[in-house]
């Protein structure tokens, strides 16, 4: 018995190690060209265009996630690293893609569902820490921390199996953004908005 425990140990750490450098194997591009990898050294001090693709499955798909990587310095090296993590989950008959922002809080969802085995993207969700100035009084604001959160129900099918961070979520005018006194949570902050409550901002 105490040697089987050892080797399921010994098994998931295995594991683990080999996931970790999957991870830092994954290739980091410029213009369709590889330049090197994730989380290691480089002699580039800068590294504009530069992405990484990241596959994840969808349903029963696999697709290709393009997004951002950028160049840091750790300790006088450089190093590539990712501009955002890419998560994924299924929640009950849909699809939810996060990119979350490894240099502020910024977070961004991509919602999609399956019709008649179409993948289609049905909304696209983001919020981050902000700030907005209020009107007290007359000639008299006040700025407070927010949340700045904004949504968008779309239709679009995944024509591609490539998805392109720069392309689902660069301005639209169409989008309905707000903001929201950053003492709420955001699950509060959009019941609030939904049921056209007023925000308290003191």
């Amino acid at each position: 018995m105490y040697k089987q425990i050892i080797f399921i140990i010994a098994l998931l750490v295995n594991q683990l190690i080999n996931a970790q450098e999957n991870v830092n194997n994954l290739p980091v591009y410029n213009k369709s060209e590889r330049i090197g990898f994730l989380y290691m050294d480089t002699t580039l001090k800068d590294c504009d265009g530069c992405y990484v693709l990241d596959k994840i499955k969808v349903f029963n798909k696999f697709i290709v996630v393009k997004s951002e990587a950028r160049i840091i310095g750790i300790e006088g090296k450089s190093q590539f690293e990712k501009l955002y993590t890419v998560e994924h989950i299924q929640k009950g008959k849909n699809f939810i893609i996060t990119f979350n922002n490894t240099m502020n809080s910024t977070s961004n969802k991509l919602y999609i569902k399956k019709i008649s085995g179409q993948l289609i993207i049905f909304k696209q969700f983001s919020y981050s820490n902000s700030s907005v100035s209020i009107k007290k009084g007359k000639n008299d604001y006040s700025n407070y921390p927010s949340s700045f959160i904004c949504s968008q129900n779309i239709s679009k099918k995944m024509v591609k199996d490539t998805l392109d961070f720069k392309d689902l979520f660069k301005y639209k005018q169409n989008k309905e953004c707000f903001h929201c006194p950053n003492k709420y949570s955001l699950e509060k902050c959009l019941i609030m908005k939904n049921n056209k409550q007023k925000f308290k901002w003191d």
